[in-house]
């Protein structure tokens, strides 16, 4: 008999296969993955008989009681085009071919019943061996009486303590990924599902163990299930990178939400239950609407993949951990309407993936696991770490809180652990550090020591002995060839006093000072100094001033090195540096000078006031960058970079390691992580404030009552007779000085116009407060906008000066009257300094432009004005308004540009002008007004400034000021559109 009529045969006398544990799972385990129910490849599922049977975009694929027909056999076997499974999938066996043209020939037929189950994994049922069941989920009831354990696809619900005396609730169709008491412990949610195939989401009665209801949905295993706080929704995230929210009473599904590009492991409801945050494997979390399904941001810092998120109790903030170690937390602000959610906090806090993270039931402190197996509690307010619990048996793969001051802790080695929470400690405590002590020390000639360093003070048992304040000229020559020389003097000094230690060598070569005639009272101490005191400077007939700059002789060779030590000699820590965030400095290297364009990066988790660490130096961030193609400005925002501790600014190679680093003092006991931490000592090699050249100046704080010892150096090591210095010792005088700018030494200002001026602070002996600059003396119908404030920590400030519509031109002895005066509360008193004339000020009758800030359609409102003073614009923290520009052309006709970075001039620090092009803030040619937007970032206090813009064009214009109120950000309210970073 042929073979093929032998093979019809055998079919027909064979028995029919069964549709449903024969047929289904031969196409589940060879066809579903490409054609499935949610894309089917060709339109052609196999998810269930009836879809199979209604076939595809090539037609039926199956014809009952004719296998050649049936296009499906024929791809199966080869005889059409494509062959299915592809190249390189699985394929069936010849029986399992043989079966599927069985049931084909015999008519086909349907499964008798119902569908097999979805999640039934056609598979061999092998015997478990293992010893280990690992915890994958676990939680406590809110009263503390029932805890929820899940190991692999059982649930354990246990009463008490006693974790023998568990129950198992519930069956599962694979591994339980997540258990949640609702908030009465009535009730359990358990999230499972099988790879794959699908996800099954169940509720059960904690009473009885009893199923309330099931769930099944999406193409495979969940990650999460939770129900709303109110119980009316539930929502199921999975590896299909969906999200499911159903009707919790009648299981109904109302939204798919799709968006993530990779697998959702972890969601949360917000406390009103009206918001929902998933994180997942694409980097991000997002936000999105429970009514509607409204997808409300996107949360996009992350690193690596995200594995947990939550909302804080009081619904304010997001929070969120995953694989690059480092806990971030969101302002929630996008209520009403899709809008961004400024990233306010980042923090580097586990050396693995963060596993889990939840909130104590008051709120007070939040607590992660990670996979370097550690516990941590971090205290909620500013994400501090007070406690760890490290070196855990194996990874802490499940956490619960059981009361505010417990949680219960799964690992994967299947043990359960109890933990204690601290409520109050501080990791970090410091010893306490002596209070600035500040010494009232005449600086009169008479008090100054007058001295030559001599030979030999090379260590410190030869230290030559000072007195402060001391003027010292002194050489670094003749010291052993190894290394040069090395000068060392001895000084006193008691805890919390605070000196300053200066070179001048470089500037100039200073001749020994001349010495001033001794009082007999001088003359008897003297007779009492040892030996080892710096030799008197020869006498001289003429007095100069004690702490004036020596007479110039040529420059010093010296590039001098000057360290403050304790009285072995040994270095005294200044300031410890814990590094919370790494990077790397990208696009191109910085040389000492440099202080913009920093790009580095992760610059979006960085913060403006932040420290940068980069190989000994210590920079601040001032400027965040404005997009992809700019960098960080560092103080002081200008030229000549700052350095912080009295560090050096330096030269940084492209790529070289730099750190996000928070200070604290010696002694500090540093909460670990896999970040390095630095300690800065009493040292500086060249003028951390640029003003000095190579030479160094020093700020020092002793620690304690005892002697101390200054060492000076070279740098390089080298020596002779040409490196020659004088060495300035005083008591720190914290001080300023303020200069003024003004267009033109005579201003000339339009009627109804103005011009700006510009005050810059110099801040002497660190101080760093507020400075206020008034104009005084102005003559009739002229007026200023001040008082001017520098803020603490800056060193510029802008104003107005502006004319009445009407003002005409003073009189000769009126216009010259107008002077700054610079005032500043420095140690409980008041300082004031005359910060220069005005100028003759007149009228400009032929000024080409004027230039005001208006109100804009749909922008903010001002507040009520009174009178004719300025238009006041509220903005909350964190958020940005929108206001117009309106310029009055009167012979220019070109463009009129306002700046890039600076275009709002006098904004408080942290505020800028947002969404500004390469052009910055233009009003082109031809239009006569434009809107602008301001933002005020979140670290801006509350106060009231005055702003205004100005123009270099048409001979420069600049607008009358308003008045900007920066407010606290009332709770829940949305963030205007505009960028996060901030200034």
């Amino acid at each position: 008999m042929p073979l093929h009529l032998l093979a019809a045969t055998l079919i027909a006398i064979a028995p029919t296969p069964d549709y449903k544990d024969g047929v289904a799972p031969v196409l589940k385990k060879y066809c579903a993955g490409c054609h499935d129910a949610e894309e089917p490849e060709g339109d052609f599922s196999v998810a269930t008989y009836a879809a199979l049977r209604k076939g595809g975009s090539r037609g039926a694929a199956v014809v009952a009681g004719d296998p050649k027909k049936s296009l499906m056999m024929r791809l199966m076997t080869g005889g059409g085009k494509p062959v299915m499974p592809p190249k390189n999938e699985p394929k069936p066996s010849a029986d399992e071919i043989t079966l599927i043209e069985a049931w084909i020939a015999a008519g086909a037929q349907g499964p008798v019943g119902e569908e097999p189950p979805r999640l039934a994994l056609a598979v061999p049922k092998v015997p478990s061996h293992a010893k280990v069941r690992p915890v994958a989920a676990l939680d406590v009831s809110r009263d503390g009486r029932l805890t929820a354990v899940a190991r692999d696809a059982e649930v354990t619900l246990v009463e008490g303590t006693d974790a023998s005396k568990g129950r198992t609730i519930g069956k599962h169709p694979g591994q339980v990924t997540a258990v949640h008491f609702t908030a009465d412990g009535q009730r359990l949610v358990t999230a499972s599902g099988v790879a794959g195939l699908g996800g099954f989401a169940a509720i059960w009665n904690t009473a009885d163990g009893s199923l309330v209801r099931s769930f099944e949905g999406h193409h495979d295993i969940l990650y999460d299930a939770e129900l709303s706080p109110d119980g009316r929704r539930l929502a199921t995230c999975s590896y299909d990178k969906n999200i499911e929210i159903r009707d919790a009473a009648t299981g109904a599904l109302l939204h798919t939400l799709e968006g993530h590009t990779g697998a959702v492991y972890d969601l949360a409801f917000s406390p009103d239950g009206r918001f929902l945050v998933t994180a997942s494997a694409d980097d991000t979390c997002k936000v999105w609407r429970v009514e509607d399904g409204t997808r409300m941001d996107t949360l996009p810092q992350p690193l690596k993949a995200e594995f947990c998120c939550t909302f804080t109790p009081d619904g304010r903030s997001i929070v969120a951990g995953g694989g690059d170690g480092n806990i971030r937390v969101w302002r929630f602000d996008s209520r009403e309407k899709p809008g961004l959610n400024p990233m306010t906090f980042a923090k580097f806090a586990h050396e693995g993936t963060i596993i889990h993270l939840t909130f104590s039931p008051d709120g007070a402190t939040l607590v992660t696991t990670a996979e370097d197996r550690t516990v941590k509690v971090w205290r909620a307010s500013d994400y501090s770490e007070i406690h760890s619990w490290p070196d855990q048996p194996d990874v802490p793969s499940a956490l619960a809180f059981a009361s505010a001051s417990r949680i219960d802790v799964g690992r994967m080695d299947g043990s359960l652990a109890t933990f204690t929470v601290p409520r109050n400690a501080t990791a970090d405590a410091a010893p306490a550090q002596p209070a600035p002590a500040v010494l009232a020390v005449s600086e009169s000639e008479e008090s100054v020591q007058q001295g030559e360093e001599h030979e030999p003070n090379n260590q410190p048992e030869q230290a030559l002995a000072i007195r402060i304040p001391a003027r010292i000229t002194g050489k670094i020559a003749d010291g052993p060839a190894a290394g040069g020389d090395v000068d060392y003097y001895r000084f006193s000094a008691k805890a919390g006093e605070q000196f300053i230690f200066e070179i001048d060598a470089a500037r100039s070569a200073p001749k020994p000072p001349p010495k001033p005639a001794a009082k007999p009272a001088a003359k008897a101490a003297a007779k009492a100094e040892t030996k080892a005191v710096a030799k008197p400077a020869p006498k001289a007939a003429a007095k100069p001033d004690a702490m004036a700059m020596a007479e110039a002789e040529p420059a010093s060779k010296l590039d001098s090195f000057i360290e403050v030590l304790n009285a072995k000699g040994e270095r005294i820590p200044r300031v410890v540096l814990q590094a919370v965030r790494e990077s790397y400095f990208t696009f191109r290297g910085k040389d000492g000078n440099q202080f913009n364009d920093f790009r580095i990066f992760n610059w979006e988790e960085m913060s403006i006031d932040e420290y940068l660490y980069a190989n000994g130096e210590v920079a601040k961030l001032w400027l965040a960058p404005r997009g992809a193609d700019s960098g960080f400005l560092v103080y002081p925002g200008r030229a000549g970079r700052w350095g912080y501790f009295d560090t050096t600014p330096l030269a940084h190679a492209l790529n070289e390691p730099c750190y996000i680093v928070q200070p604290h003092p010696p002694g500090t006991k540093i909460a670990q992580n896999r970040l390095p931490v630095f300690t800065i000592h009493y040292e500086n090699d060249d003028d951390s404030l640029r003003e000095l050249g190579k030479d160094s100046k020093l700020t020092f704080t002793a620690p304690a009552d005892g002697e101390y010892l200054v060492k000076v150096r070279d740098v390089r090591g080298l020596q002779g007779p040409d490196h020659g210095y004088t060495l300035i010792a005083r008591p720190r005088r914290p001080d300023f000085s303020v200069t003024t700018a003004v267009v033109g030494k005579t201003p000339k200002i339009p009627p109804g116009g103005g011009r700006e001026f510009r005050v810059s602070a110099r801040r002497i002996d660190g101080y760093d407060g507020p400075i206020r600059v008034d104009l005084e003396g102005l003559p009739q119908g002229f007026h200023a906008s001040t008082p001017v404030v520098i803020e603490a920590g800056q060193v510029d400030a802008e104003g107005v000066i502006f004319a009445d519509p009407g003002a005409t031109a003073p009189e000769e002895a009126e216009a010259k009257l107008g002077k700054f005066v610079a005032t500043a509360q420095i140690d409980g008193r008041s300082v004031t300094h005359e910060a220069g004339a005005l100028g003759a000020i007149s009228i400009d009758a032929e000024s080409k432009l004027k230039v005001a800030i208006a109100v804009a359609t749909d922008g903010a409102q001002p507040v009520a004005a009174t009178g004719d003073g300025p238009l006041e614009f509220v903005v909350e923290a964190g958020k940005t308004i929108t206001l117009k520009l309106v310029v009055e052309r009167n012979g220019f006709d070109g463009p009129i540009p306002f700046g890039t970075e600076g275009a709002g001039r006098n904004l408080p620090y942290g505020a800028f002008v947002d969404n500004l092009g390469l052009n910055g803030l233009l009003v082109v040619a031809g239009q006569n007004e434009r809107t602008f937007f301001v933002t005020a970032g979140p670290t801006v206090g509350e106060q009231v400034r005055p702003l205004h813009l100005t123009t270099a064009a048409g001979g420069g214009a600049s607008s009358r000021p308003v008045l900007l109120r920066v407010v606290k950000p009332a709770p829940g309210s949305p963030q205007v559109a505009g960028t996060a970073s901030t200034r």
